[in-house]
C-alpha cells in the first residue's frame, strides 16, 4: 500500500475544510428574475470565461455567494457577475460560495443587472458595501434598455476608498460605451445586448447566440459551396457530352471536300 505524500494530506485536508465550510457558507437561494435579467447575465458571465480562459488565477463568478466575514454567514452578497483575481479558479469552480478570508484574491470587477425589486439596493446598500470591500470597478446595467434606470449603464473605479465615475458616453443611435480597466475591455451596450470589445476590436467577443448564428453561417456557406461544385461539375459534364456529341457527327459526316480522316480529296491523276 502506498504511504500518502504530504501533498495527498494536505489535499484531503483541504478537501475536507472546504466541504465543512460550503455548509456553513452555502449556495444562495435562486432569485427570481425575469428572462431578460437572465439572459444577459448569462451571456456577459460566458464571455468573460471565454475571454479569461487563459488564466487559471482569475475567476468569473455568476450569482455566487461572496462571504467577506468569518463566523458571520449573514455578512454575504450576490454579485450578479464577479471578476476575481489571485485565486485558484479550479478550486473555486468546485465550491459552493467565495470565502474572503479563505481563499484570498480580490474582486476586480462586478457587474450588476438591474431589475425592479434590485435597483434601488444596486445603487445604494450594494454600492457601499463594495467600496468597504475595495472593489476595483462597479458597473450597472439596466437591460430594459433605460425603463428602470435613468442611464442604462454606469460604472465607478475605487480610488482611495471613494468612488470615481467611469466616463460612458452615449450615441445618438442609443448605444452605451464606456472602458473597464479592471478587465481591459470596452463595454457597449447596443440593440438590447452587453458587448465586450478589445480596444481597438471592430468585433466583439462571442456570446452564445451570435457562436450559434456564426456556426449556422458557416455550415450554410458549406452547404452552398458544395452545391456550387456540384453545379459547376454538372455544366461541365454536360459541355463535355456535347463537345463529344460534335465530334461524332463529325467523324460520320465530315464537310463537303473532306474526307473523314481529315485530309483534302487527291486529284484523280485521269483528270
Amino acid at each position: 500500500m502506498t504511504e500518502a505524500t504530504p501533498y495527498d494530506k494536505r489535499l484531503a485536508a483541504e478537501v475536507l475544510l472546504d466541504r465543512e465550510l460550503d455548509e456553513r457558507y452555502p449556495a444562495g437561494e435562486p432569485l427570481p428574475e425575469s428572462s431578460r435579467h437572465e439572459i444577459v447575465r448569462g451571456e456577459v458571465a460566458m464571455m468573460l470565461r471565454q475571454y479569461f480562459a487563459g488564466s487559471d488565477d482569475i475567476w468569473v463568478a455568476s450569482n455566487r455567494n461572496l462571504y467577506y466575514r468569518e463566523g458571520s454567514p449573514r455578512a454575504v452578497v450576490e454579485p450578479d457577475i464577479m471578476v476575481v483575481s489571485g485565486v485558484s479558479t479550479a478550486r473555486l469552480d468546485r465550491l459552493a460560495s467565495y470565502r474572503t478570508w479563505q481563499h484570498g484574491g480580490s474582486v476586480r470587477f462586478v457587474l450588476e443587472v438591474a431589475s425592479k425589486k434590485t435597483r434601488r439596493a444596486d445603487r445604494r446598500r450594494k454600492r457601499a458595501l463594495y467600496a468597504r470591500l475595495g472593489v476595483a470597478e462597479y458597473w450597472r446595467l439596466d437591460p430594459t434598455g433605460g425603463e428602470l434606470c435613468e442611464n442604462v449603464l454606469e460604472a465607478e473605479r475605487l480610488v482611495d476608498g471613494r468612488w470615481t465615475p467611469i466616463p460612458v458616453t452615449e450615441s445618438h443611435t442609443g448605444s452605451w460605451w464606456g472602458r473597464s480597466d479592471a478587465l481591459e475591455l470596452d463595454l457597449v451596450w447596443e440593440d438590447g445586448e452587453l458587448l465586450l470589445y478589445r480596444p481597438g476590436s471592430e468585433l466583439p467577443q462571442h456570446n452564445l447566440a451570435r457562436a450559434e448564428e456564426a456556426l449556422r453561417d458557416a455550415e450554410a456557406g458549406q452547404h452552398d459551396a458544395e452545391r456550387a461544385r456540384r453545379d459547376a461539375e454538372r455544366r461541365s459534364d454536360e459541355q463535355q457530352a456535347e463537345i463529344d456529341r460534335l465530334n461524332e457527327l463529325l467523324r460520320r459526316d465530315p464537310p463537303t471536300g473532306q474526307s473523314e480522316d481529315g485530309d483534302p480529296p487527291q486529284p484523280n491523276p485521269g483528270d
